[in-house]
């Protein structure tokens, strides 16, 4: 039994109660038809759920991709930051060690003028009438002068000594060049010098047990005996460096003390008597430096003046 229901004037729709269900449109005369599997299909939803599978494995790939993009970056990171570390360690330290080194250490370096003042007066000695007959003669002046410097504990007294600071410690070096410059130690312009002589500089390394934490030290000083160290790791490209800067505290003493003595020396004809005056002129000097900054520096270089 065939049952007709219209939807317009030009499209029937056709039901039909049979067990081979068939559905059919008339459009203009035309009649089409469908069987049963093809209306299972059409209102099947059995393929969503392989779509939603399809699109979870989607979003899953791009996740883990994301994911694995960003831990191979924080890798990269973290290596970097490693290596940073390790050299802020290596600079950090070596200006830790210099600090205590340096800092507060002391530099005495005595400069002494010994002034002898003779006066010899030879005396001739006869017998006359059976008595004893002494007759003065001309006096004579002399001047002699010695210098001597000493430094710490050593003493140079060697005429126009010029010290070496190739054989001094760091500091001692630095001292005995501000005050003496390249001039020798032991003579009348060394009692006038002052604490004005700059240098150029130069380089030394801080060792550590672990060699791959050395770090290279340029260093130069300014005329007024400040001391500017760089400390770098070393590195060709992009080292890290820092600036340790020391100012020197020169405090002087002067001493002058005298004595005087009479010596008397025998002759063929008589004897001499010498009047002796000394007078030692001491000039002490202690030089300290102490930290004036510590400080990051913007652009490193590897050059020997910072």
């Amino acid at each position: 039994m065939l049952n007709y229901y219209t939807m317009d004037k030009n499209v029937q729709t056709i039901f039909s109660d049979a067990d081979r269900m068939v559905f059919g449109v008339r459009r203009k005369g035309i009649i089409i038809t469908m069987g049963k599997p093809i209306i299972e299909k059409l209102r099947s939803n059995k393929g969503a759920s392989l779509s939603m599978a399809l699109l979870l494995f989607l979003v899953c790939a791009v996740i883990g991709a994301v994911v694995l993009t960003a831990a191979t970056a924080s890798a990269g990171r973290m290596s970097g930051l490693v290596e940073s570390d390790q050299r802020y360690y290596k600079v950090s330290s070596a200006a830790e060690l210099l600090e205590d080194l340096l800092c507060g250490k002391e530099v005495k370096i005595v400069r002494t003028k010994t002034t002898l003042n003779a006066t010899e007066t030879p005396y001739t000695v006869s017998i006359v009438d059976g008595a004893e007959n002494v007759s003065p003669g001309t006096p004579v002046d002399n001047v002699e002068y010695n210098y001597k410097t000493t430094v710490g504990s050593v003493e140079y007294s060697s005429p126009d000594y010029l010290l070496s600071t190739a054989d001094l410690s760091f500091l001692t070096a630095r001292a005995v060049h501000l005050l003496f410059g390249s001039a020798s130690c032991n003579n009348e312009a060394a009692m006038g010098y002052s604490f004005s002589n700059s240098e150029s500089g130069g380089k030394f390394t801080v060792s550590h047990s672990d060699s791959s934490l050395d770090a290279e030290v340029f260093w130069s000083m300014k005329s007024d005996g400040t001391l500017v160290l760089r400390i770098t790791d070393g590195a060709e490209k992009d080292s890290y460096s820092v600036i340790l800067t020391l100012i020197p505290e020169v405090n002087e003493t002067e001493k002058t003390t005298s004595s005087d003595g009479t010596r008397t020396r025998q002759t063929s004809s008589g004897y001499i008597q010498t009047y002796e005056r000394t007078t030692v002129l001491e000039e002490t000097s202690v030089i300290k430096w102490s930290v004036g900054s510590l400080r990051k520096e913007a652009s490193a270089t590897n050059e020997t003046n910072p």
